[in-house]
């Protein structure tokens, strides 16, 4: 009964229909709500909490999820569309964390490479592009930016583009926090992954650090601590 508890008990979300215990099922993530995103018996949802954080609830599973590539605090997703490789695919809840909500097109990322960040807190979306558009490979340059609604689970907002460090050849933001840093991944030309934080406006090379090994960065939280 107390937060950040040491013990607990399981609970089934989701049980295949009989004779179909071989359909894929593949669990994306977890918010802090509860909400648990992935693929379910072959088709992208979500399963919501009656209660945040509870044990029982219900399953959103529609094609139109597809493979979801990000998920939000608020319930919010975006991922490949189910049925067409092409463009992403933009689900908001009709209220934070609720069951239902609707589809649309993410034209932001409407091009033929593109990768997703993890939501930040206000619903910013990290993700990077290959231009120009119809590059492959080596003829691309990639381009990190962030997408700022104006308000969480919204369409309306803004860009924000980030710079690639000189040295580099790509940087590829994964994770905003509360306090508005970026953790990313930087390339090099040769293809070697090194952590890059962006703090205050500032740059800093993570792999820098004497005795830390250039490993791909895995998260951080609002204090500001560091997943490598």
């Amino acid at each position: 009964e107390c937060s950040n508890g040491t013990s607990g008990a399981y609970h089934t979300i989701f049980s295949f229909p009989a004779g179909e215990s071989t359909v894929w099922c593949y669990l994306r993530g977890m918010n802090s709500h509860g909400q648990v995103f992935g693929t379910f018996g072959g088709i992208g949802g979500v399963w919501t909490p009656t209660v945040a954080n509870g044990a029982s609830g219900t399953l959103n599973a529609d094609l139109r999820f597809g493979s979801i590539a990000s998920y939000g605090p608020a319930g919010q997703t975006a991922g490949w569309n189910g049925t067409s490789n092409t463009f992403f695919e933009f689900f908001t809840p009709i209220g934070p964390n609720a069951v239902t909500g609707g589809f649309s097109t993410f034209e932001l990322v409407y091009l033929t490479q593109s990768s997703l960040g993890r939501f930040g807190p206000g619903g910013e979306l990290p993700f990077m592009n290959c231009f120009p558009p119809g590059a492959r490979g080596s003829d691309c340059t990639w381009r990190p930016r962030i997408w700022r609604p104006l308000q969480a689970g919204t369409l309306a907002g803004s860009i924000e583009e980030l710079p690639v460090l000189e040295g580099f050849s790509a940087f590829y933001p994964e994770y905003l926090n509360a306090r508005g840093e970026v953790l990313g991944t930087m390339q090099t030309p040769n293809r070697r992954d090194v952590p890059l934080l962006v703090s205050n406006g500032k740059m800093y090379d993570l792999g820098a650090i004497p005795g830390l090994p250039a490993i791909r960065s895995i998260g951080f939280n609002d204090a500001g601590q560091i997943l490598l």
